[in-house]
């Protein structure tokens, strides 16, 4: 069997900006055949599609490098946004974080008040119950005394009479 390159012809179309393409002697000879007088016609329309298929390789890779230049602008968008994002929210956190401080503080302070209040108030409480205590035990101590000299009134009464 034969190479290609051995038995071909080169057919040129007259526009410069379509390439060439190598057709075998057999194939050009077997168009001429089926096509007749047509069949040059026939090769530039190949000619033709090769073009455009190579003009669509260049569209592709061109539309592909722009789509992936699109990409990284997005994703570098993207993470410029999210590190704002980021930022606003720490920023956000931190305010809140100071008035939850604040508001804490505020809580805090009422409630020393609040159970300084109370102590004061335990405080006179107690000194009352003690005041009322001692009062009690003055009192419990004079009948005491009363039952006790009575009984001793009594019992010397009682003894004396008799000496």
């Amino acid at each position: 069997m034969r190479g290609f390159a051995e038995h071909s012809l080169i057919i040129r179309d007259l526009q410069p900006e379509v390439p060439v393409v190598a057709v075998p002697a057999t194939v050009f000879f077997a168009l001429q055949r089926i096509a007749g007088k047509d069949a040059p016609d026939l090769l530039d329309w190949m000619n033709g599609v090769d073009a455009n298929r190579s003009e669509l390789r260049e569209l592709v890779t061109v539309y592909s490098s722009d789509a992936k230049s699109a990409s990284d602008a997005l994703r570098a968008d993207l993470r410029r946004e999210v590190a704002e994002l980021r930022s606003e929210m720490r920023t956000g956190f931190a305010e809140i974080r100071g008035e939850m401080a604040a508001g804490f503080a505020e809580v805090r302070g009422g409630m020393a008040a609040g159970f300084a209040e109370v102590r004061g108030e335990m405080a006179a409480g107690f000194a009352r119950q003690d005041m009322l205590r001692a009062q009690e035990s003055t009192k419990l101590l004079r009948w005491m005394f009363v039952f006790w000299a009575t009984s001793t009134l009594t019992t010397l009464g009682l003894i004396l009479p008799r000496l």
